[in-house]
């Protein structure tokens, strides 16, 4: 089993284009073997629906989503939502158990955003 993470500093670095990229290499040239996606965190619509769009019978996972279209700390701070992180590990944990590969567009800063005072629960 493997999860590949797929990291960048900041948004609009291709986050989402290596992972759209990787996907369509492995629904091209490995079909047989399981693959699920899984966005940890989202705000406003954006990747897990695209992911969805582009492969309907491919499993993608969202399981933290604010609203509000701005960074993670930021939408939770708007939202006065916290950031429950063992949410986000229940979701990688259980996609974990359904499909031998998983490909996770990461979300930046945050960690970082935990330490600065943001409630990540």
């Amino acid at each position: 089993m493997t999860t590949l993470f797929i990291v960048g500093t900041d948004t609009e670095v291709g986050k989402t284009v290596v992972t759209s990229a990787l996907a369509a290499y492995w629904q091209t040239y490995r079909p047989s073997q399981s693959l699920g996606i899984i966005k940890l965190v989202q705000t406003g619509t954006g990747d897990a629906e695209h992911y969805q769009r582009l492969w309907p019978d491919v499993e993608v996972v969202n399981p933290l989503r604010y609203d509000t279209p701005v960074a993670p700390p930021v939408a939770a701070e708007r939202e006065n939502r916290p950031i429950p992180l063992n949410q986000v590990w229940q979701g990688l944990n259980d996609l974990q158990q359904r499909k031998k590969t998983r490909f996770s567009g990461g979300t930046g800063g945050l960690r970082f955003s935990c330490y600065l005072g943001v409630n990540c629960g």
